[in-house]
């Protein structure tokens, strides 16, 4: 086709897409000016689209003809066909050149829906089979919690590729934003979470090119899943793929197209920062940046590539005419956003109509140099921080300052006078080492209160800013050498700051410095080098060395009896800390023994229900639990919750870790109604007090992905599973311990995907994890080298399964849940051995604790009877 009529046919093309169906009969007539050819072709590109966003330069080449034999074909003529593991459904979906349907599990192995995306019969040429399979590698390279996945793919049993996607049940992210009322806060935290998966993209060099509100789908649990990379561009691609040539076609939306996309110039991540700047727009203000509608596709092209779009602020008393929605006055969006129209204007003005203006930059060298870098600036602004797209002037910097501390504000000037006064008086003063003392804890008090008045709103995500200010600290507090005392408190107190914003190496690094100044300043027993003592193994037990942690909470506890004696409320903290790592460590009759002493000390010192005594009880049943004394543990957590429901506030109540344990015990019971509704409370207070990146957040997530895969809710169970691995990975690093159990539940998941590559990936992951970070004859590493067997089961490596599950169960405790599904997988490899009689042991075994966790009638129930039934 000659270049210059395809871009006449696609730019009024696009426009019509713009314009209400109604219209689109009367704008053609008029632009086409004529030729009834032209006509034809747009007329019918229009028609084999319907409602579906149609891939442009995938269709126009094939011609008219191929879209009325399509047309003569009924729709649902593929429903009910197998595809794979699979059974076609329904169509939900159809473009130029694909149709997508739900489809579900073929086998009745197990509950899992899934979206399938194949080419259209007639539209299997060589490019667009091309085409389809970069999209299809594409979605392979991306994992992230914000993507939708892919999980299979192949061709028909008559030719046609098609690939198998995770089903996304959701609405697109302007109509959620709208639909739950969200405020523009709201709205940012979640865009911010679609450009976190842009990010992933562009990291593997992938540009998506056609980001608009229909390919964001938000779930009803309110996450964004990113869709479509139908029309992706690679960055870097590989010598034999043609897709960047410079006979590419430009596919765009046009109402969300960059000035290069229009005017055919270099496709970069620059290109994805602008159509998300357009998005952002959208949701903010309930506009777009131009009233694309009405105009010619020349007359689009000048207004997009050369009129500087209207702030966002200045937007907001106009109605809205032919957006998602139809009519909306000023009134009805600012109602949409919690808010009025003059309250909207307010919040939008100043850094709002910046970041925005800087993103819809025309040239794309002056937008921001990546999305993570427009994601930060907008986190800079939920958090009262000088954002980039505003010029750092004095008065804008002390305006923030004090706007994002204005409670604080006074306390830093107090803070500064006294530290100056308390500088004069070391030097100065003849008797400098109580006055040092007094003045040290003073300052150390002060600064601690600085950082509480922002706990737990202003503090919230903030840890860059925290780690900038601490870190500055940590210099500072080096100059005062000669004042060894001062210099020991001082790193405490930047320990416990380093500590509350998760930052566990920086904390453990003040207070071993803390430590080495102490030692040199006293030679015997010390409360406060005892109190160093403790708090290193604290961070050092969090950062995950426990062999040194137990160390250092031994040399406290030591020194504690040696001055206080052994009923003490300090020997009663080491000896909670020292059963704990023991317990870590899989020592458990020496932590046990620890456990009980605590419990009876705490009772004895503060009573039954003091905080000092739930607590030590709460940990008695985490040790319960992994003991597999789950019913006990149920006894003691439900005692120590109804405790906190009684003197705590409902959401700080909700958040102690009772109610965690407490879930976690009720679903390892199979109570898993139960355990998920008090999942889920707790997952609303972590996030109302802490946000989306909160440690004890991603705990509770891997746990309620958990209760959903048992419950054959697979789809349901992977983002949660994803959204726990991410924060983990951010919070901790890759190392920590807390990421074998994560590696655990998204393993079990594959496995019951029957993807097992990725199983026994995962499964090792965690088996790893677990050896570096504990030892190899650790309780916990029992249960990856079950999940092994289970895959080698599956695989046919018989002789591997049986090696791997008789080493978990010989690891595992025999009240442990998990020895169920060890049962019944080592009683199939006997059976091929036809050890009959050992098999049919294991699997009476098995099912009796299948039948009391699952039920009767759970899926795994029914399958260890029918293998009972089936043996000689």
């Amino acid at each position: 086709m000659d270049p210059e009529r395809w871009t006449k046919i696609e730019a009024l093309f696009a426009g019509a897409l713009q314009r209400p169906t109604a219209d689109r009969t009367t704008y053609l007539k008029e632009a086409c000016a004529g030729d009834e050819s032209l006509l034809a072709e747009i007329t019918n590109l229009l028609d084999a689209d319907q409602q579906a966003d149609c891939f442009i330069e995938e269709v126009v080449g094939v011609g008219a003809r191929i879209f009325e034999q399509l047309d003569t074909v009924p729709s649902g003529q593929s429903v009910g066909r197998s595809i794979g593991t699979y059974r076609l459904i329904r169509e939900i979906g159809r473009g130029g050149m694909s149709l997508v349907y739900l489809a579900g599990r073929a086998d009745d192995a197990f509950q899992k829906e899934v979206a399938i995306k194949l080419i259209r019969r007639g539209m299997d040429t060589r490019e667009l089979r091309r085409r389809f399979r970069i999209e299809r590698q594409i979605l392979a390279s991306l994992e992230h919690p914000n993507i939708a996945r892919l999980y299979d793919g192949g061709t028909t049993e008559d030719g046609l590729p098609y690939f198998v996607m995770e089903y996304i049940k959701g609405e697109p992210i302007d109509v959620y934003c709208d639909r739950h009322e969200l405020s523009l806060s709201q709205r940012i935290t979640l865009f911010r979470k679609v450009c976190s998966a842009v990010h992933c993209a562009h990291r593997n060099l992938i540009v998506h090119r056609d980001l608009k509100p229909s390919n964001v789908l938000v779930t009803e649990t309110g996450i964004p899943k990113l869709l479509d990379f139908g029309i992706a561009k690679l960055l870097h691609p590989s010598p034999n793929d043609k897709t960047n040539t410079g006979q590419d076609l430009r596919p765009m939306t046009p109402g969300f197209a960059s000035p290069e996309q229009l005017l055919g110039g270099p496709i970069t991540t620059a290109t994805d920062v602008y159509s998300l700047g357009v998005l952002l727009y959208l949701l903010l203000s309930g506009h777009r940046p131009y009233r694309l509608e009405m105009g010619t596709p020349a007359q689009i092209e000048k207004l997009v590539c050369e009129k500087e779009p209207e702030r966002p602020s200045s937007m907001v008393s106009h109605d809205r005419e032919a957006d998602r929605g139809g009519h909306r006055t000023a009134s009805e969006l600012s109602r949409l956003r919690r808010t009025n129209p003059d309250q909207l204007r307010r919040q939008l003005q100043g850094d709002l109509d910046n970041i925005l203006l800087l993103a819809l930059s025309k040239e794309p060298e002056r937008r921001y140099i990546s999305v993570a870098q427009f994601a930060n600036d907008l986190a800079c602004f939920q958090e009262g921080r000088p954002v980039l797209a505003r010029k750092n002037t004095f008065g804008y910097l002390a305006r923030k300052f004090v706007k994002r501390h204005w409670l604080g504000t006074g306390t830093v000037t107090a803070f500064l006078l006294l530290l100056l006064s308390f500088t004069a008086a070391m030097f100065l003063s003849a008797t400098r080492t109580k006055r040092e003392r007094d003045r040290a804890e003073e300052v150390s008090s002060l600064l601690v209160n600085m950082f509480e008045i922002a706990e737990p709103g202003e503090l919230r995500g903030s840890s860059i800013t925290g780690r900038e200010l601490l870190d500055r600290g940590a210099e500072n507090v080096a100059q005062l050498s000669d004042h060894p005392q001062t210099q020991a408190m001082l790193l405490d107190t930047l320990a416990q700051m380093y500590h509350r914003l998760g930052l566990y190496d920086r904390a453990e690094n003040m207070y071993s410095r803390g430590l080495a100044l102490r030692r040199g300043l006293w030679e015997g027993d010390n409360p406060e080098l005892a109190a160093n003592l403790r708090n290193l193994g604290r961070e050092l037990a969090y950062y995950g060395d426990f062999d040194s942690a137990e160390k250092s909470f031994r040399a406290s506890l030591e020194m504690r009896v040696r001055l206080f004696g052994e009923e003490h409320e300090d020997v009663s903290q080491s000896l909670n800390n020292l059963a704990l790592v023991l317990h870590d460590q899989g020592r458990y009759k020496e932590a046990e023994e620890l456990y009980n002493r605590v419990v009876a000390l705490d009772i004895r010192l503060f009573g039954k229900n003091h905080s000092k005594s739930t607590l030590s009880r709460t940990n008695f049943a985490l040790f319960l639990y992994d003991r597999g004394k789950y019913a006990q543990a149920v006894q003691v957590l439900e005692e120590v919750q109804a405790i906190h429901r009684k003197q705590l506030p409902e959401e700080e109540a909700q958040i102690k870790h009772s109610l965690a344990w407490l879930a976690m015990s009720h679903q390892a019971l199979g109570h898993f109604d139960v355990a998920e509704r008090e999942f889920r409370q707790i997952l609303t207070a972590l996030r109302n007090i802490y946000g989306e990146e909160q440690r004890d957040l991603a705990h509770s997530l891997n746990n309620l992905g958990g209760i959903r895969r048992v419950r054959g809710d697979l789809g349901g169970a992977e983002p949660l599973l994803q959204q726990a691995l991410s924060i983990r990975l951010a919070r901790l690093g890759e190392q920590h311990a807390e990421l074998a159990s994560s590696y655990e539940e998204l393993a079990a998941l594959y496995l019951d995907c029957a993807f097992l590559d990725l199983a026994e990936e995962f499964y090792l992951r965690a088996l790893n994890n677990y050896r570096e970070n504990f030892s190899e004859n650790h309780p916990l590493v029992g249960r990856p080298l079950i999940g092994l067997g289970c895959v080698n089961q599956r695989l046919g490596r018989l002789a591997e399964a049986e090696h791997y599950l008789l080493r978990g169960m010989a690891l595992l405790s025999p009240a442990d849940y998990r020895m169920a599904q060890a049962q019944s997988v080592l009683a199939e490899c006997l059976v091929t051995r036809g050890l009959f009689q050992d098999a049919r042991y294991l699997l009476e075994q098995s099912l009796v604790a299948y039948t009391r966790r699952l039920g009767a009638d759970h899926p795994k129930t029914e399958a260890v009877k029918q293998r009972l039934n089936n043996l000689p």
